[in-house]
């Protein structure tokens, strides 16, 4: 019996070695099941999962860049340009990911927030 036990969770934590494959199908049904049930996270949380989405598939694209580097500059530059904070989006991802990054984070949120339009998306940011 313990045998059994033993080869099934030798079978479950190779399949969490595989990597891990992008399907932007799953993406978007979880983000529309998010916005739909109202989960916590206001506008930054679902923001930065369309920032990884997005980075995602970017990487799919052109295999040659890094990945990582691709998902945090997306969830930067779409945080700036939603939320038109690019300083606090930039403080905020490069302590999440340990100033390794500061610098290109720093970039894709200004390019965010440059790029943006003049007129905010968030209803509350309009003068009123």
């Amino acid at each position: 019996m313990k045998l059994k036990r033993r080869r099934k969770l030798i079978t479950y934590l190779n399949i969490l070695d595989q990597p891990i494959r992008f399907n932007p199908f799953v993406f978007s049904r979880t983000f529309l099941l998010w916005a739909v049930l109202g989960l916590v996270g206001g506008f930054i949380i679902p923001l930065f999962f369309v920032g990884v989405s997005l980075g995602l598939i970017l990487y799919v694209m052109f295999p040659s860049i890094n990945s990582t580097l691709a998902i945090i500059s997306c969830m930067a530059a779409i945080n700036a340009c939603v939320t038109r904070t690019p300083m606090s989006t930039t403080i905020l991802l490069a302590t999440l990911t340990g100033f390794g990054y500061f610098i290109p984070i720093l970039f894709a949120s200004l390019t965010g927030y440059f790029l943006a339009p003049r007129i905010p998306f968030i209803s509350s940011q309009m003068e009123k």
